[in-house]
């Protein structure tokens, strides 16, 4: 498989399970070794010569099974990036179109999700883990079946 995106660019990966796209995401993130030296991202380098943890640094993830801390929404969102401010939060919740549905929660952003997030619908741990991975504005973001336990209507927002 050879790909060539350039920044901005999108691409979607979809297939029958056992198709290689968890492979491939594991690939990406260097999770796994095999094949690291055909892979070669944004700097034109294989990705065996960038510091793991500087490559880790330019990725955003977010998986099927979104994972919460027993803390506010606010805080939940802005895990990776403590020094985000309350308006950026709110975009990057606005993004992820659960803004409205946090405004909803009895406390809004300073909501207590409970452990793994309990006291939200599958949809909504999604959406603020999208949120999350936006505020911290990696250059390359990776949405991994991310949207499984969203609602059709989320999913395809109305145009603003």
């Amino acid at each position: 498989m050879a790909l060539q995106l350039q920044p901005g660019q999108m691409l979607g990966l979809c297939g029958p399970t056992g198709f290689g796209k968890s492979t491939l995401l594991s690939l990406i993130q260097r999770a796994s070794s095999i094949l690291m030296t055909a892979i070669s991202v944004i700097t034109a380098l294989p990705l065996t010569q960038i510091k793991l943890d500087e490559w880790r640094s330019r990725l955003s993830v977010v998986s099927q099974t979104p994972f919460l801390f027993s803390d506010s929404v606010a805080n939940n969102i802005a895990l990776g990036n403590p020094a985000a401010t309350q308006e950026q939060i709110e975009q990057a919740a606005r993004l992820a179109s659960v803004h409205e549905d946090i405004l909803r929660l009895p406390q809004g952003y300073e909501t207590e999700v409970g452990e793994r997030g309990v006291m939200l619908s599958g949809g909504q741990k999604q959406r603020i883990s999208i949120a999350r991975a936006l505020l911290l504005e990696a250059e390359i973001l990776i949405l991994d079946d991310a949207l499984s336990a969203v609602d059709g209507r989320t999913e395809t927002p109305d145009p603003a």
